[in-house]
């Protein structure tokens, strides 16, 4: 594929980005995907707009080189739009300068016939080579079956819809955290303090229920970097997380009330959460008990702080772990 030579790596605005043939996938699959991966926390670009015009959107083609990975969800009428065709082909050259992570899902069609064209992705290049100059079309072809060579996921092999998104949320998540891996190599003597908190997170070992983990020293020596970097890693691999900056400070200012109830909002992904009341306690903590969450609070100079927040009586998923500095 003819692509233009490197440059500098644009700013990363999201974490994924949706190719999808709207009229196929938008209101079941796609959605379906796109929701699973909010609640992740995973910063997910999707188009709403309907295709129109001769070519994609500036806005589309920025927000491919702002993100950090794109998913490809080649169905049964993918090919015959030129806007998923010129998105894929952009992908592609992001991949290729940017290193950007690309992971094709093939939904209710059969690989092979994405690869080679085949079925409707013969008639959809048949419908196009009346349409458009050879080179364009040569252009599409190559990048559909560059994309479908590379390892994805088909529903043919995983036959139910939400077990589908389940696996490829997990391996965008496994695939992010190889990203900041990538990110982390800026910061000088950072990684090795990243390995040694990883093994201490014993994040795959599931007999581990609840596992707390501290930082201490003075001032100014990078405690809250290494915190911040913990979280940005490690966070999408949790069921829910919490980074809360500046403990002492927001503890004096707001109470602690306050900051434990705004934790839980972050947890539990809602507006008002609060367990102030016996039963409002008994539904929040009942939800959190099944819920694998990744707690990072900063700069606490307290030890009571750790006891109230979220508060000594709830019990997490298995799994979770808390980190403290």
């Amino acid at each position: 594929m003819d692509m233009a030579a490197p440059d500098l790596l644009p700013q990363q605005k999201y974490d994924v980005f949706l190719s999808f043939r709207g009229e196929d996938t938008r209101q079941a699959f796609t959605s379906h995907l796109y929701d699973a991966l909010q609640r992740k926390k995973i910063r997910t670009f999707i188009d709403d707009k309907l295709e129109t015009g001769d070519s994609i959107e500036p806005s589309l083609v920025k927000a491919i080189k702002q993100s950090k990975l794109s998913v490809i969800i080649f169905s049964e009428n993918y090919a015959f739009s030129r806007w998923c065709l010129d998105e894929l082909w952009h992908i592609l050259d992001c991949k290729e300068r940017n290193r950007q992570f690309v992971i094709p899902v093939f939904h209710n069609i059969d690989p092979s016939h994405v690869r080679k064209q085949l079925g409707s992705y013969e008639d959809a290049f048949a419908y196009l080579s009346g349409r458009f100059e050879d080179n364009k079309v040569s252009m599409w072809r190559q990048a559909v079956t560059t994309t479908a060579n590379l390892d994805g996921f088909t529903s043919q092999d995983i036959r139910t819809e939400s077990k589908l998104v389940e696996t490829i949320v997990n391996d965008i998540s496994m695939k992010l955290s190889r990203y900041s891996s990538i990110d982390l190599k800026g910061y000088v003597g950072l990684e090795p303090h990243i390995q040694q908190i990883e093994s201490l997170l014993c994040m795959h070992n599931q007999d581990v229920h609840f596992r707390t983990i501290g930082i201490l020293g003075m001032g100014g020596i990078g405690k809250t970097t290494i915190a911040d970097a913990v979280f940005q890693k490690f966070s999408t691999q949790f069921h829910a997380g919490s980074f809360v900056a500046n403990v002492t400070e927001k503890s004096e200012k707001d109470g602690l009330d306050h900051l434990r109830n705004k934790l839980l909002c972050d947890l539990l992904d809602e507006k008002n959460v609060a367990i102030d009341t016996p039963i409002g306690s008994v539904v929040v903590k009942e939800r959190l008990s099944r819920t694998r969450v990744l707690i990072v609070l900063d700069d606490v100079s307290d030890s009571r702080h750790l006891d109230f927040l979220p508060g000594d009586q709830v019990q997490f998923g298995a799994g979770s772990s808390h980190y403290n500095n």
